[in-house]
């Protein structure tokens, strides 16, 4: 399950069914022993509601964490139980100020799943890599995203002007396979013109259309 206990824990693509606090604590023993990880990777396994709420103070404990992938973790799950599973998640990892890289690709996060994801993406000003593929989200949710990105670039820049640490820009943005279309490209074009040191944009097959 880990490859390197003190710096990467892993359940990549192990297909796990994790429906409860007891199914969970079967695999993530690790997390609790060791606080120091600076990788970790659950994509490709399934969780429910009850096991993101689980997970969340063993992710709040790893303050070296640099490194998280969260893709395809909701496959089979009810559209219902997507938001308070991801808000468990997520609100976890807010205080994390190390945590710079996040994939949550291949995740439902249409209008009704996407108020977590813009919750979190508003406030955590550490994000310097943001991987978002076939979320099926849409011109509004995807508008919703940019909008919640251009007030985080806003955060970031009040930050450095309070002095005393270090803020890495927003530098790499992918949001392919997402029907943005061309209705969420003013929305688009705000967070870029506000977060003006990406350097890597990746938007493919998403139904731009030049007007």
């Amino acid at each position: 399950m880990s490859n390197s206990p003190q710096t990467t824990f892993s359940l990549a693509d192990l297909g796990l069914k994790l429906d409860t606090a007891s199914d969970t604590q079967k695999h993530t023993s690790p997390l609790s022993e060791h606080k120091t990880h600076t990788t970790i990777l659950l994509n490709g396994n399934t969780f429910g509601a009850p096991a993101c709420t689980h997970l969340s103070p063993l992710l709040s404990a790893q303050s070296s964490l640099h490194t998280i992938n969260l893709a395809d973790i909701f496959t089979s799950r009810l559209l219902a139980e997507i938001p308070p599973a991801l808000s468990s998640l997520l609100t976890s990892l807010l205080p994390l100020q190390n945590l710079q890289t996040i994939d949550l690709s291949d995740n439902a996060f249409g209008l009704n799943t996407q108020a977590p994801l813009v919750e979190f993406l508003r406030k955590h000003i550490p994000l310097r890599v943001l991987i978002l593929n076939n979320n099926g989200l849409g011109p509004e949710a995807g508008a919703l995203i940019a909008d919640a990105l251009t007030e985080l670039g806003g955060k970031k820049e009040d930050a450095r002007k309070e002095g005393g640490k270090e803020v890495p820009s927003l530098e790499t943005v992918v949001c392919g396979r997402n029907r943005l279309e061309s209705g969420s490209m003013k929305a688009w074009a705000r967070c870029f013109r506000k977060n003006k040191d990406v350097k890597v944009v990746k938007m493919v097959q998403n139904g731009i259309r030049q007007p």
